[in-house]
Formats: structure tokens, C-alpha cells, sequence
């Protein structure tokens, strides 16, 4: 047995270090806190300097103006909705909807998406809770389908100025399956249950360089068994068929959401006092994890699925084929990679290794940093040169390139177009 003095001392050092420890990570908190306000004040400068009007609400207090004002309105159902609320959903939802894995959203409501070039984008959904209006879906012969996450559904950008919305606008008949949040096994999940019922001639898969890969197909969507399904062949949910399921289920999962964050706003309002989720951060010491301590107890992010990428993409080519249809991958470079004078960085994202396998599966490619990078200045696709999604001068670039690539590829012709 130690002798008492040591004991003492033992349990000095150790009180000391836990207090100095949780005096720091509360430093580091504040500070983070400092930063976040700093950065409102920093957007809010980028606007008045660009001249442009900037509604500062947050996404909650749209929400609540809609409701004052007698329309219901919800925040967008993403691909990663399920999966922030419960590693539960991984399997699907529970209950009387045991199973069921929504991929849309809910349908013909107000979705409350997002505020990148100074006002806040509405969209009311389609049947399948996708950013579409109601004729898309009416076409007898529906040329082009898209599928990918929030670059497609249209962040942040009016329905007529993102990707689908130019490719319409030179008359091609188009119908778009993207949606937030997804990754490339969401992908393929919309490209089997919304796409290959109606056979487009053209899918365009549009991939996103910095999280498709590295962080939704890795680190989530690979340990969503709901998901993983999607590489059996014949395997399918029948979603088309279950809308109404889906909105009854999506209705009430969105409407508690908005009760609990306007609930969590209240009690800001009430107290001065740290909220749960920074007092649980602060508990845990993730500030510190962040920087590295050598705590060792730092989550270090997977090595990227190079393997079952590639599954998915072929699986997804075979579906296509199978239809007759033609399959693309579209190729959307990140804001960084501009911003870090990284345009020739074939490591960034793994783009080298990316387009290897694409080209690799045979899979044609239309890659959109081609057209950014010889640019006179390539931030310029993004909103302001803000890291955001692309402005809509951003998107009518890219739409106009995969509309002329098509063209070039006789895929369609301007005969064929109607």
C-alpha cells in the first residue's frame, strides 16, 4: 500500500489535471462560441459589401413565419435525416412503419431549404418528395433522370436555375431524383426505386469530390444495412407505391423536429445557460479531441471504400444498361479545391483514384472542374466566392456542359428533343 502522503498528492495531481483539463475545454467552447458569432458578422459583411440584401432569420424562424402566416412549411428530409437522429433508423423506421427506409421527402409540401445568396429557397415537393414540379412527372417519354445529393436537388437556387431546371430549359424532358444528404448507395436506392421505373434514356449520376466518397459512402451509408440491400439485385422497397406511408411517417418525425428545436430556442431565450448539446460536448472534452492532445482518443476518419465504390458504380451502370438507357457520371469539384490553389491535386478527394475506377467501369465522364478550373477565376461558380453550393452562374455552366457533351454523344438531338 502507498503511503498516505503519496495518496494525498496522487489525488491532488489528478483533481488538478481534470480541473485544468475541463478549464481549458470550457476556454476552447467559448472561444468556438466567439468564432461562430464572428462568422455571422463576417457573412453579414460579405453581403453589404457585395450589395446584396441578406435575410438573417435562421432556418427556424422561416419555419415559424410560414406557420403565422397559415402555411405549413418543413424542413428538407435529407439522406442523412435518419441517420443524425438515431443509429436505430440504420435498419429503417420503427413501429407501425417497421422497416420502411424513406429516400424522398414528404410529398407536395413547403420544404424550407436553404439561404447561400441572401434569401431564404423554398420549394414545394413533388409526389415523391423530390425538388420537381407536378408536370415532370407527367412526360411519356422522360429523356434524362438525375440522381445525387444536395448539388442536385438544387442547393440553393430557385427550381428553373439549378442542373434539372437548365437542362429543361432547352427543352429536354427531365426528372430529378437528387436529394441532400445522399451518397452513392442513397444514390443507387433513388436510381432503383424512382429512376429504372420509368426508364430514362439518359441517368446522370452526379457525384460531389469532397463528402460522396470520403464521408457518406465510408463512414455512413457502408453501416446502413436499409442501404447495403440496394447491391442485391431485385431488391427494392416498392417506395413509389408507399408514399403515403412515407408522409405519414416523415409528417410526424419533421413536425416533432421543429417542436424540439423550437422548444431548445425558448429555453436559450429563458436562461443564459449552456445548452444540452454544448454541455455534453463540453463533458465529453470534444473541443480538445478536436485539437489533439494527445489524448488519443481522437476518432480518426476512415480510408476511403475504393472497393465498394466501385461496386456501387457498376451496379449502378448494369441497372441502367438493363433498361438501355445511358449512364453518366458527373463530376462536381469542391470550393476548396479553388480556394487552395489546388486545382492539379489529383489526391484532393481522391479525385486521381475516382475517375480511375469511372473510367475503369467503362462509364462515360462529364467533369465539371474542367470547365471551373479554366476559369478566369473559378470561385466564381460559388455564391459571392462563399464555400457554399454553386450560384446559379455556377450551375448553368454545368448544365450547359452536360447539355453539349449529350448533344456531341448523340444521346439526344435537336430533333429528338421533344
Amino acid at each position: 500500500f502507498l503511503p498516505k502522503v503519496i495518496k494525498t498528492y496522487i489525488c491532488i495531481i489528478t483533481i488538478t489535471s481534470i480541473f485544468s483539463l475541463y478549464a481549458f475545454e470550457i476556454y476552447l467552447s467559448f472561444q468556438n462560441s466567439q468564432g461562430d458569432e464572428k462568422q455571422v458578422i463576417d457573412r453579414a459583411k460579405v453581403f453589404a459589401d457585395a450589395g446584396v440584401k441578406l435575410d438573417q432569420r435562421n432556418e427556424l424562424q422561416v419555419l415559424l413565419d410560414f406557420q403565422a402566416a397559415g402555411e405549413e412549411a418543413l424542413p428538407n428530409f435529407t439522406g442523412s435525416t435518419l441517420s443524425r437522429l438515431s443509429n436505430n433508423y440504420r435498419t429503417g423506421l420503427a413501429g407501425e412503419y417497421s422497416g420502411l427506409y424513406p429516400i424522398g421527402g414528404l410529398s407536395g409540401k413547403r420544404v424550407v431549404l436553404c439561404n447561400e445568396s441572401g434569401q431564404w429557397l423554398t420549394y414545394v415537393s413533388d409526389k415523391f418528395g423530390f425538388n420537381n414540379s407536378p408536370e415532370a412527372h407527367e412526360f411519356t417519354d422522360r429523356k434524362v433522370a438525375l440522381v445525387g445529393d444536395s448539388f442536385t436537388e438544387g442547393y440553393c437556387v430557385p427550381r428553373e436555375q439549378n442542373v434539372a431546371g437548365v437542362l429543361s430549359s432547352n427543352d429536354l424532358q427531365v426528372v430529378n431524383f437528387g436529394k441532400g444528404g445522399l451518397g452513392p448507395l442513397g444514390e443507387l436506392a433513388a436510381l432503383t426505386e424512382y429512376a429504372a421505373p420509368i426508364k430514362p434514356k439518359v441517368l446522370l449520376w452526379m457525384y460531389f469530390e469532397k463528402n460522396d466518397l470520403p464521408h457518406d459512402l465510408t463512414t455512413r451509408e457502408k453501416h446502413t444495412p436499409a442501404l447495403t440491400r440496394y447491391l442485391v439485385d431485385g431488391y427494392k422497397q416498392g417506395l413509389r407505391s408507399r408514399q403515403p406511408a412515407i408522409d405519414k411517417a416523415l409528417q410526424q418525425i419533421m413536425v416533432d423536429y421543429v417542436a424540439r428545436a423550437k422548444q431548445r430556442a425558448q429555453s436559450r431565450d429563458i436562461s443564459n445557460q449552456l445548452d444540452t448539446n454544448k454541455f455534453f460536448l463540453i463533458l465529453r472534452l470534444w473541443h480538445l479531441r478536436v485539437i489533439g492532445l494527445g489524448l488519443h482518443v481522437v476518432t480518426h476518419a476512415e480510408e476511403p471504400d475504393y472497393s465498394l465504390f466501385e461496386t456501387v458504380m457498376r451496379t449502378a451502370r448494369d441497372r441502367v444498361a438493363a433498361w438501355n438507357g445511358k449512364l453518366y457520371f458527373i463530376y462536381l469539384p469542391a470550393w476548396s479545391r479553388y480556394e487552395e490553389q489546388r486545382e492539379d491535386d489529383g489526391d484532393l478527394y481522391s479525385r486521381d483514384t475516382v475517375l480511375s475506377i469511372i473510367g475503369k467501369l467503362d462509364v462515360p465522364i462529364i467533369d465539371f472542374h474542367e470547365i471551373a478550373a479554366n476559369l478566369p477565376d473559378p470561385l466564381d461558380i460559388f455564391p459571392l466566392r462563399q464555400n457554399n453550393h454553386y450560384s446559379a452562374d455556377g450551375y448553368k455552366l454545368l448544365g450547359q456542359q452536360i447539355y453539349e457533351r449529350l448533344l456531341r454523344d448523340r444521346v439526344i438531338t435537336p430533333d429528338s428533343k421533344q
